[in-house]
């Protein structure tokens, strides 16, 4: 998609913030598209400095923040005038990521999201009603966003299309182009040596 552009994104690389894309022009199974300039998925919008203005001008009024309070602490929280800020924590902290359980490693992620989805589904149907207000009054647009942009903002991304009725196989490619912005993440957390 071409929101935000080349440009932009260089803009946002610069605070640490790399996965991010308009969910528009996504096709329905019915052949609609999915407005342009309506939802952007993110990871790390808390970073914002110096790209302020390029969240302003993808014409977003709100930003719902899926991290819990132990990360906003830590990590901080995105304040922009103009730009409201929603908590929505759709995990809860003490999830056991990992447990002793043997898992199939190729299902793993599977297992793992249908988990969360079963325990956490009315904090993801809070967040899925936020985004739907913004879309559906018409007065500008909404991004979400974690501290990676993968699992929590990607199952957010898959509910959202899903209700759009956009093809499993268009769901899963989205999610697939997360995994270059997260190498290149990851290479520059490092980089800062951070954990």
């Amino acid at each position: 998609s071409a929101v935000p552009s080349p440009r932009d994104r260089a803009r946002l690389a610069r605070d640490g913030i790399f996965n991010v894309r308009d969910l528009g022009g996504l096709t329905a199974a019915d052949g609609r598209t999915v407005a342009r300039r309506k939802v952007v998925r993110a990871d790390s919008l808390h970073r914002v400095s110096t790209s302020a203005e390029v969240l302003r001008g993808l014409g977003l009024v709100r930003v719902l923040d899926l991290r819990d309070d132990r990360e906003r602490e830590g990590d901080g929280v995105l304040t922009l005038e103009d730009i409201e800020v929603q908590h929505h924590p759709v995990i809860d902290p003490t999830f056991a990521w990992y447990d002793d359980a043997p898992l199939d490693d190729e299902h793993l992620l599977a297992q793992r999201y249908r988990q969360i989805l079963t325990s956490f589904g009315t904090r993801f149907a809070a967040a899925v009603e936020s985004v739907a207000e913004v879309v559906g009054d018409g007065t500008g647009a909404v991004a979400y966003h974690c501290a990676v942009g993968k699992d929590r903002t990607g199952l957010l991304t898959a509910l959202l299309l899903d209700v759009l009725d956009v093809p499993d196989e268009v769901i899963v490619a989205d999610y697939a182009r997360s995994s270059a912005a997260t190498a290149v993440q990851v290479s520059w957390l490092w980089s800062l040596q951070h954990p």
